[in-house]
């Protein structure tokens, strides 16, 4: 079974999850910081960046990709930040 990212069901979760934390990383490069401070950045970005949709998994939320309707105005974000501070994240990585 696949887990989509999005309705139009040409990107699995595991893409875009892999594709936002690359993109994240690449970015962090960019920024005007030392290389001790992007490195640690790194550190700190690494989960959100790749469990950021993790609440996308939900079976709802799956069901109602594949389906084409709605979860009923629940939110991915909130279950995807619940599992995130399972990790022990702080509050500015989970918000991220």
């Amino acid at each position: 079974m696949v887990l989509l990212a999005k309705s139009d069901k040409e990107e699995s979760l595991y893409q875009h999850s892999f594709r936002t934390y690359s993109l994240g990383m690449k970015l962090i490069d960019m920024l005007p910081l030392s290389r001790e401070e992007r490195e640690k950045m790194k550190k700190l970005s690494s989960l959100p960046l790749l469990f950021h949709d993790i609440g996308k998994a939900a079976i709802g939320f799956q069901e109602a990709l594949k389906s084409g309707g709605n979860w009923g105005g629940r939110r991915h974000e909130i279950l995807s930040a619940a599992f995130l501070k399972k990790y022990g994240l702080t509050d500015e990585q989970i918000f991220a």
